[in-house]
């Protein structure tokens, strides 16, 4: 779904639970601001600063690969995110590529939007992405839509399909706050939503 459709009550839910319930916590050591854009410099992503966007704190557009691996909307390798979202997406690289993923094609991190119940939606603050196929760089890629099996009660094991595999991954990495797929509701039956926590 393109990252300016309508959100959901199952972003609010995740959005605004109580802090001691809080998931995700990991991407809470990742800073803002300049040192923020150290440690992506210290990687060297090829990255740029831009103009200042609402909601965002530290806007960026990213034009080369994150730790070795692509993020393509529309053709182009191009990421307007917060950098933070940048550096977990660095700090994800390693398990991405475990899986053979060096390519990921987006609809989007940064969308100023709201949620249904009027909060400030995560990709307002360039937090989240929202991941339609994923793959080696020149091959086929697994699409969320056609690949991703819904209603299993275990995605964690050996036999699972892969992209259900990886989303129970990409929970367990600690990193996001928002690990969101086809099974939780119909507005995400074509993609992951991935969304890390915004410092407080």
């Amino acid at each position: 779904m393109p990252a300016g459709a309508a959100s959901t009550a199952h972003e609010d839910a995740l959005t605004f639970r109580p802090h001691h319930f809080r998931h995700g916590t990991r991407s809470l050591s990742i800073p803002d601001g300049e040192a923020c854009l150290s440690l992506l410099a210290s990687d060297d992503i090829a990255f740029h600063q831009i103009e200042s966007r609402p909601g965002m704190v530290t806007p960026i557009d990213v034009t080369g690969p994150i730790g070795g691996v692509r993020y393509e909307t529309a053709g182009a390798t191009s990421l307007v995110c917060d950098c933070r979202l940048a550096v977990a997406l660095d700090w994800l690289a390693p398990e991405l590529r475990s899986f053979g993923i060096e390519r990921v094609e987006h609809s989007g991190a940064y969308v100023f939007r709201t949620t249904k119940n009027g909060h400030p939606s995560l990709h307002a603050l360039g937090l989240a992405i929202d991941v339609h196929r994923v793959g080696p760089r020149s091959h086929h890629l697994l699409d969320v839509s056609r690949d991703y099996a819904r209603g299993r009660r275990e995605n964690c094991e050996d036999g699972s399909p892969t992209l259900n595999r990886l989303a129970c991954e990409l929970d367990r990495t600690g990193l996001f706050e928002q690990v969101i797929t086809p099974d939780d509701d119909s507005d995400h039956r074509d993609h992951l939503h991935l969304a890390i926590a915004p410092l407080e």
